[in-house]
Parts: structure tokens; sequence; C-alpha cells
């Protein structure tokens, strides 16, 4: 029972994100209700494992709204934006993968995800805003796993392009 998720969701970014410790279960039941309202509408659940890696992503990540809106320009210099959906895109780095990192979790997400499946990017488990500080997308641009320097263990670095999914 996690309780009621009233301050978990945040209107600016359409995303209720729940994250729990490790638990074994058969069934998950969700309660949805808000009171004033004709309808609730509830989009994709998901109910998985989460992965932690041992080194999170390096400095130099990147988050970019990506406004998708055309505009049409008039004779007289005025503009008629056609305004379309916002999505956000993630670019992060991990540069100090292990052997079994590299062969466990991120064999899985390239063979597995690919560019077409969706997953969860968790950018910071602790924060008070999980809609904000994660991304619910699938990788957009595939990049290979690289051994960029010979080390003892062996250590190993892959980047992520992560396109909200809309």
């Amino acid at each position: 029972d996690s309780g009621s998720g009233t301050t978990l969701y945040d209107p600016n970014y359409g995303h209720l994100i729940y994250l729990i410790t490790a638990v074994t279960c058969r069934y998950v039941r969700i309660a949805i209700a808000e009171s004033g309202v004709e309808y609730i509408e509830a989009g994709r659940l998901f109910v998985g494992v989460r992965t932690q890696v041992g080194i999170n992503f390096q400095p130099g990540w990147s988050r970019l709204w990506v406004d998708q809106t055309r505009k049409t320009f008039g004779r007289g210099g005025q503009m008629f934006p056609d305004i379309e959906v916002s999505y956000r895109v993630v670019e992060v780095t991990f540069e100090f993968l292990t052997e079994a990192e590299k062969n466990g979790f991120v064999e899985t997400i390239d063979r597995d995800f690919g560019e077409h499946d969706d997953f969860l990017l968790i950018t910071n488990p602790d924060s008070t805003n999980l809609g904000r500080d994660c991304i619910w997308g699938f990788i957009d641009g595939n990049q290979p796993v690289i051994e960029p320097i010979v080390s003892v263990p062996p250590r190993f670095s892959k980047s992520y392009r992560v396109r909200e999914r809309l």
C-alpha cells in the first residue's frame, strides 16, 4: 500500500511517477479518484524493475524542450504559429560502466528496447518532482558502447539520447 499520491503529480509535466524499493508481488492495484471532475484520464502504466549503475552519468548531461510549433509568416512580417505539443529530450553519458553493467542492463536496453520500446530514465531518484526529473520515452539514435581507455578492471562508456514519448 503506497498511500496517497496527491503531491506526486505535476500538471506541467503530465506524469505521476512513484518509485518504491524492491517488493515481491503478483498483482498491482491502482485506485484513481479526484473530486469535482466529470472524468479522469489515465495513460500508460508501467510496473517493473529499476536498475541503478555503480557510477551515475557524468556532468555535461543535457535536457531540452523541443517545440514543434509550425510558424507561417505573412506578407507584413507577422508570424502565425500553429502550436503543437512540445516534448523533452535528455542526453546522458555513463563513462565508468563495469563489464557486468555493459553486459547486463546496457546490453538488455540495446537488444530488447532498441529505438522502439519505452523505458523510464530517472535522472534523480531523490527528486521532489519526479515528473520533471524523469523521462518516459525511447532511445533516439542508438550509440555504441565504447572502451575509451585500457584499464584493469575494464571500464566502458555509453551515451543515450532519450526522447519523451507523447
